[in-house]
């Protein structure tokens, strides 16, 4: 099975916001992050907020708190990511996977950009 992470989108479900497997990305982002948190780019985690579901999961007797960033900064991060990935491309397992998350993303936060909305990172387990 494994953790999955994914662009949350502010207030929609709509199909083209779960057009990403996500897998291949929440094993590499930590690899990924060292080869771009030189150039000053925020590790991909710093944008994730836990959703109800997750609090209620862990027990934790709060309610989550939605925060939304700009999908330009997401967009940034994910392409400085896209192309640390493709000069270190042979230290990855399933780089085509991961190539194919990395793009999905983009995508999705492209969208979101173009549509006005707001996102934030969430996870699945």
């Amino acid at each position: 099975m494994g953790v999955a992470v994914y662009p949350r989108i502010e207030n929609t479900n709509a199909d083209w916001v779960q057009e990403i497997s996500g897998k291949s990305l929440a094993r590499g982002m930590e690899r990924l992050f060292e080869l771009v948190k030189k150039q000053g780019y925020k590790d991909l985690m710093s944008y994730y907020v836990p959703s109800q579901e997750d609090m209620d999961d862990w027990q934790v007797d709060e309610k989550a708190e939605m925060v939304w960033y700009n999908p330009m900064e997401g967009l940034t991060l994910i392409e400085a990511m896209t192309r640390a990935f493709h000069g270190h491309r042979d230290e990855f397992e399933y780089p085509d996977q991961l190539e194919e998350d990395l793009s999905c993303f983009r995508k999705i936060l492209d969208r979101a950009a173009s549509q006005g909305m707001k996102w934030n990172l969430g996870m699945s387990y």
